[in-house]
């Protein structure tokens, strides 16, 4: 089954690292204001290193995303090597990474 969903974060908004004491595992969870989305691992022996993999693509979108957001604020900055890969074009709403949707120019 697929779900696509879109969420807005409202201005008590957190992303925080959530466990489980009953399981001892851990999870994502966004607290969105009003809402949560909680993010965990897959069932199986692999499902903590899967839901680390994960989250590294999630971290490194958002870092993206950050910038194209608010270019002004350096701590948003871009290495080299993630400005190359942002120049190569944004993901499609529901997609993959389409040709020519590159980031708006940084000012100078």
């Amino acid at each position: 089954m697929t779900v696509q969903v879109k969420f807005t974060p409202g201005p008590a908004a957190v992303a925080e690292v959530a466990s489980d004491p009953a399981t001892g595992t851990y999870a994502l969870r966004l607290r969105l204001d009003p809402g949560t989305l909680v993010i965990t691992a897959p069932k199986g022996t692999n499902g903590s290193r899967e839901l680390a993999a994960f989250l590294a693509k999630v971290a490194k979108e958002a870092g993206l995303l950050a910038v194209v957001l608010d270019p002004t604020e350096p701590r948003h900055a871009l290495t080299a090597e993630r400005n190359q890969e942002a120049q190569a074009g944004l993901a499609d709403w529901y997609g993959e990474s389409g040709a020519g949707r590159g980031i708006p120019e940084m000012p100078r």
